[in-house]
């Protein structure tokens, strides 16, 4: 079978790619690639955040039929997302984007605050599950609908409240729940997701985000509060991640203020990227200083 090349974009234009990941449950990712304008698209969409990992191309899926190599991640990435009954419209850097066309990529980068916040949601897709991760999305989940509709502050006591209800629920099942949850947690706050220097803008720049494990989801305002319901003092770097996620300690954390590039660099150093261009590049879609807005994104 053919492998797939990419037309090209309108590069003095805002254009970009959205991906139609299609409806199915077998193991052949089918997808096909749409090209429109940021000011002119009136396709919904949802934009995806998530780790590359390894730079080999393992596995296959197919584009517009024909076949396009990807990672091992995005695969299981595209696995865990896709519906069994309707397509889904995404955006997601590795084939949205032509990775091996430096001017596009450039073009995009300047594109993807915004491609962000124009997204109807955005998926962090944080790491593979395990027995201890899933016992912790599960009771987030439960904690989620139960909470549902509230407008509360990250130190309301109505939060720890309605946790305590929740565990009650579970703790027929899992005699050892809080433990379990707590290694859930630590495994998660661990994983590259964190760490990745990508992330921080797409995650601050969201108006609303689902937190993704796997395929178990839990609304990011939900999960973003679960360390202090655990008791959990995640280090300095995790706990600004989780006050850039859309809900109660975005507010809290006084996210709207002044951001300037510097600041930035600073509070998120332990931040990593392949390129060392990316660790500025990456946190210009945060910024607020004129002076950051003079950077133009240039491989």
């Amino acid at each position: 079978m053919a492998q797939f090349n990419y037309g090209p974009l309108d590069l003095e234009r805002l254009a970009f790619r959205l991906v139609r990941l299609q409806q199915g449950a077998g193991k052949e990712i089918e997808c096909e690639l749409i090209h429109t304008i940021r000011d002119e698209n009136v396709i919904p969409y949802e934009a995806v955040s998530y780790t590359w990992g390894s730079t080999e191309k393992t596995d296959t899926i197919y584009v517009q039929g024909a076949e396009l190599d990807v990672t091992r991640n995005l695969f299981l990435v595209l696995y865990d997302l896709r519906y069994a009954k309707t397509d889904r419209y995404l955006w997601i850097d590795a084939i949205c984007i032509d990775q091996d066309n430096v001017h596009e990529r450039g073009h995009q980068v300047r594109q993807m605050k915004n491609i962000y916040s124009d997204a109807e949601r955005v998926l962090f897709c944080i790491g593979r599950p395990t027995a201890m991760s899933q016992a912790l999305m599960s009771s987030l989940a439960d904690l989620q609908n139960m909470t549902r509709g509230n407008n509360w502050t990250g130190d309301d006591p109505r939060w720890n409240s309605s946790w305590e209800i929740v565990q009650g629920k579970m703790k027929s099942e899992h005699p050892h729940l809080r433990d379990i949850q707590r290694l859930g947690l630590k495994y998660l706050l661990a994983q590259p997701w964190f760490y990745r220097v990508w992330i921080l803008q797409e995650v601050g720049n969201a108006k609303v985000a689902t937190v993704y494990c796997g395929r178990e989801s839990v609304s990011a305002r939900i999960f973003s509060i679960s360390p202090q319901l655990l008791g959990i003092e995640s280090n300095s770097h995790c706990r600004a991640v989780l006050e850039l996620m859309p809900g109660p300690l975005r507010k809290r954390s006084g996210q709207d203020e002044n951001r300037d590039l510097y600041s930035l660099l600073r509070k998120f150093s332990q931040a990593k990227a392949r390129d060392d261009r990316d660790k500025v590049y990456a946190l210009l879609g945060l910024c607020t200083d004129s002076e950051a807005s003079q950077v133009t994104p240039d491989y």
